[in-house]
């Protein structure tokens, strides 16, 4: 069996995080192994608190690990140990394929990281792929994303960075609402799908590079991989419900078979 290992925090919703995660993959047809970096703690309406799993704890999870990842998918890090400690595991592993998904920031603009340059070093200079939204890159690259030029320009910075592959997502673009953009040192192109206008999208992220993972994981190459999340997530999105009735409240994806 195809193996992601994730590690990702933990949302009771289950509309993100490890859950999330771990049905995606599922789904689509590798096996997810999960090591919990935090406790998201939240509702429909957002992130609460962010609380981080101690390190002892995180390297027993990983110490003990007896299987061997074809691709390793990154969610909520956490706090420096935590990147250390995911940092030694990728070296020590040595996976196919690092998806890192960047959510540095919840619904409602909870920070849900900590020391960005340590991350910047251990983390992104390691991955394959980076999957950030607008606002993501934009805090990443100090860069004021308002164009497909500044999305260009953000793009290059992360490869700079030492990323092989960078989507930027395109959920919150004011100029092309839900384009995302695809840059490697080989090529560019736009990924253009139906935008779906609704709140039914916690989640989103998570569940978009898992999917990405997934399809690497049962062998698609990354251009292949990418179109075929793409897809995934745009009907994960347009089939999403809510869990209740309360008008400010996000609601979920519905996660099947891909």
């Amino acid at each position: 069996m195809n193996i992601v290992l994730v590690f990702a925090g933990y949302d009771q919703t289950a509309g993100a995080g490890v859950l999330a995660d771990a049905r995606t993959i599922t789904c689509i047809g590798a096996h997810p192994v999960c090591i919990t970096t935090s406790f998201v703690i939240q509702n429909t309406e957002g992130v609460k608190e962010v609380v981080y799993i101690d390190k002892d704890i995180i390297k027993k999870h990983i110490d003990i690990l007896d299987i061997k990842p074809d691709v390793i998918k990154i969610g909520v890090i956490g706090n420096k140990d935590a990147i250390k400690l995911i940092s030694e595991a990728i070296d020590n592993l040595k996976p196919k394929y690092v998806v890192l998904d960047t959510p540095l920031f919840s619904k409602n603009d909870t920070p849900m990281f900590e020391d960005i340059e340590l991350y910047k070093e251990l983390i992104i200079a390691k991955s394959t792929i980076i999957t950030p939204n607008i606002k993501e890159a934009s805090f990443l690259t100090n860069i004021d994303i308002k164009s497909k030029e500044d999305i260009k320009k953000a793009a290059d910075i992360l490869l700079d960075m030492g990323v092989k592959h960078v989507l930027i997502k395109g959920g919150h673009r004011e100029d092309a609402p839900g384009v995302d953009f695809y840059r490697s040192l080989q090529e560019s192109f736009e990924i253009k799908k139906e935008f779906i206008n609704t709140r039914n999208t916690h989640g989103t992220g998570c569940v978009y590079a898992s999917a990405i993972a997934s399809y690497l994981a049962i062998s698609n190459d990354v251009k292949s991989s990418i179109l075929k999340a793409k897809d995934y997530i745009t009907t994960a999105i347009k089939q999403g419900y809510k869990l209740n009735t309360n008008k400010n409240s996000w609601g979920v994806l519905r996660i099947d078979k891909g």
